[in-house]
């Protein structure tokens, strides 16, 4: 096509392309154009057809792979960057699609720098853009706002004023319109999003309605079936309008078999006391029968009497093991004998200790009178066991001690053998716990820890020290009687 001089804009074969890869896209193939004067130019076309190309060609932004481009006669498709960048300060106005203004300035300013940078007058500029503004219906308080304090169609409207700042001949708008529709695109996201949520939360509301009434009812319905199947009868039912009767008469049936269930326990544990209170009574006397034989068949002259005393050696032993394994297994699962304390006269405990001590260890002591609290029967199972104890593990001699101390009668039995080592007093008071030297000799690692079991009954304690080799000690603390 031959070129009109009187054409403000023309090509001449006008090409385009860009490489993807190693095939080149064409975008624009041999276009001419011809825009004159007062020319309302429209370029339309789909999205990716090369549109906002053309116009960045057309306005000197960027280059041509092919043909020429005319700004009137002059061809300035050959211009340097120096020379492309004044040609748009003269001729030139661009609405971009994407707006582009800095953000760190007003919107006065984005207009301001552009008429600046073209060296026009500031006085000048600034007239022209409250001008522009005006036109554009951007009210004067919008002017010294930043652009992320305004919507999309201010910013394009921004845009143009900037565009027309300059009085430029041409005037290129790449969708100009497009930033418009943002509020209205906005406004129907938000309506939309708006609906949604009311769907959404009428859903919601329904599920929790169901949940709440029907299925969540149900399921702890269920949880509770299968507990009380178990045998767990302590959780209570939630007798809620859910399942009304039902609930009741279930939490009905459910207390009737936990009452039942603790009375058959209590009758369980009360003959469970009886048989290892019992069997701790018989235990003591029986082993201390055992000692007296055993003593007498080593010091009678007589062969019959002494095959008399090992006859009733081994069956106290026989009758020793079977209540010490009676008593051993209701211990274990009762956990406790019943102590019963009371005001006792302080020669009663002084008595206990005189009764076990059948062998005649014990030096001569004095217990200093008073009342303290003490079951008298379970202390003298406490003495039976400390003093037979110092029989099996020591052989000597012992000494009884007593004071007064914070408001208790304290007793010391002492006897002179190996002792334990230090790391093992701690233990001596803990079911079955027997220390090395121990291991030679018979026992069951029961007798320490029955006695502080009974004294702590008692309100007292119990504590044992020892120094290896030297002596052994067990201290006994008993409350005084107010």
């Amino acid at each position: 096509m031959e070129r009109n001089t009187n054409a403000v804009i023309s090509t001449n074969k006008l090409c385009k392309s860009y490489m993807n890869g190693e095939v080149p896209q064409h975008v624009i193939k041999n276009m001419d154009i011809q825009i004159f004067y007062k020319d309302f130019t429209v370029f339309m076309g789909p999205s990716g057809s090369g549109k906002s190309t053309l116009l960045h060609i057309l306005s000197g932004m960027d280059s041509a792979s092919m043909g020429e481009v005319y700004f009137k006669d002059t061809n300035f498709s050959k211009y340097s960057e120096r020379q492309l960048a004044q040609f748009r300060k003269k001729n030139c106005g661009f609405v971009f699609q994407q707006v582009c203004l800095i953000g760190s300035m007003s919107l006065m300013d984005n207009v301001l720098v552009s008429g600046l940078l073209a060296n026009r007058n500031k006085k000048q500029v600034v007239e022209k853009g409250r001008k522009l503004f005006a036109e554009v219906g951007l009210a004067e308080k919008e002017w010294g706002k930043y652009p992320s304090q305004i919507s999309g169609g201010q910013m394009g409207r921004a845009g143009i004023v900037r565009a027309l700042i300059n009085n430029p001949e041409v005037v290129f708008a790449d969708e100009p319109i497009n930033n418009g529709e943002d509020d209205l695109k906005r406004k129907v996201g938000v309506w939309a999003l708006a609906f949604l949520a009311i769907f959404l939360l009428k859903d919601i509301l329904a599920v929790f309605y169901l949940w709440k009434h029907i299925f969540d009812p149900v399921k702890r319905m269920n949880d509770l079936a299968g507990q009380i199947a178990r045998g767990n009868l302590d959780i209570p039912v939630d007798c809620s309008a859910s399942f009304g009767a039902f609930s009741e008469s279930f939490d009905i049936m459910r207390e009737e078999l936990l009452y039942a269930r603790k009375g058959e326990q209590e009758a369980d544990k009360r003959r469970r006391e009886v048989i290892a209170s019992i069997s701790h009574d018989i235990k003591n006397p029986v082993a201390s029968i055992q000692a007296i034989a055993e003593y007498q068949s080593l010091t009678t002259g007589s062969d019959e009497l002494r095959r008399e005393f090992e006859t009733i050696t081994q069956k106290t032993n026989q009758i020793n093991g079977m209540i010490h394994n009676l008593h051993t297994s209701m211990l274990d699962e009762l956990e406790r004998l019943e102590v019963r304390p009371k005001e006792l006269g302080s020669s009663a405990i002084g008595e206990a200790l005189r009764q076990a001590d059948f062998r005649k260890r014990i030096k001569d002591f004095e217990i200093p009178e008073c009342l303290v609290m003490a079951d008298q029967v379970r202390f003298m199972q406490v003495a039976d066991n400390i003093i037979s104890n110092s029989y099996k593990y020591a052989d000597t001699q012992i000494e009884v001690c007593s004071w007064f101390e914070d408001e208790c009668l304290c007793i010391s039995i002492k006897d002179f053998g190996k002792g334990v080592k230090k790391d093992e007093e701690i233990f001596l008071t803990q079911k079955y716990f027997r220390g090395q030297n121990a291991k030679e000799k018979e026992g069951s690692g029961m007798g320490m820890y029955i006695a502080e079991y009974l004294v702590k009954g008692m309100g007292g304690w119990l504590l044992c020290r020892s120094e290896e080799n030297a002596w052994f000690e067990v201290r006994i603390w008993l409350a005084l009687a107010s």
